[in-house]
């Protein structure tokens, strides 16, 4: 007899903590993709979740952690891009600081 969707996500509900927590000892490592499929196929292999879970499950798992990464790595991006435009008005602050104080101009200002 084959698992309904409800049975499937029923189960995978009440092992996937439990299960998480064992493959992150077990790796040793925190990549979080690793283990999330390593979950999802542990409960295949038990039968706790049906074919069809398994693999939407699997699908949604890898799109997500590729959604974090860009996601990750556009704010960091931003992040560098804002420091950039903070250094250059920094060094634009202080050259009109202390350059353009001693032009002739500036005498009659």
């Amino acid at each position: 007899m084959e698992l309904t969707e409800k049975e499937s996500f029923d189960n995978y509900l009440s092992y996937k903590d439990e299960l998480e927590y064992k493959f992150s000892l077990e790796m040793g490592c925190n990549d979080v993709l690793a283990i999330d499929l390593a979950v999802i196929k542990e409960l295949y292999t038990r039968d706790l979740i049906n074919y069809e879970f398994y693999m939407r499950q699997c699908e949604t798992i890898k799109t997500l952690h590729i959604y974090d990464d860009d996601q990750t790595s556009s704010r960091s991006c931003l992040f560098e891009s804002v420091l950039l435009i903070s250094f250059i008005l920094g060094i634009i602050t202080l050259l009109s600081k202390y350059k353009f104080n001693n032009l002739p101009f500036m005498d009659e200002l």
